[in-house]
């Protein structure tokens, strides 16, 4: 399993609307990666106010494969990053690894 991690640091400055993030870009996202998108997950920080706390929010992807992201990633690379611009000012910090581990469970 590969995990694809996005994630939005803090300054004073920026931005990021969550409602749209999730209400509109993750149903995009999903659109794009379809069926090779095996979970995704969306934290937001807690306390607005600290900006000792590194993140604001982290998006991670879940796929089988790296091929599997990028096939499907590459091609709508530009509509992705365009459509940021709708939920942020901040240029995330983008990450994938090999989980070694990974136990389900589920929080609403």
């Amino acid at each position: 399993m590969v995990k694809i991690t996005v994630e939005y640091p803090i300054n004073e400055s920026s931005w990021f609307d969550i409602t749209y993030y999730v209400k509109k870009h993750l149903p995009l996202s999903k659109s794009i990666f379809g069926s090779v998108l095996k979970g995704v997950t969306i934290e937001q920080r807690i306390d607005e106010n600290d900006y000792g706390i590194c993140k604001m929010v982290i998006g991670c992807l879940f796929f089988n494969t790296a091929d599997d992201f990028y096939n499907h990633y590459l091609p709508a690379a530009e509509l992705l990053s365009k459509d940021a611009e709708n939920y942020t000012n901040v240029t995330p910090h983008v990450h994938l690894s090999i989980m070694n581990v990974m136990e389900e469970f589920r929080i609403n």
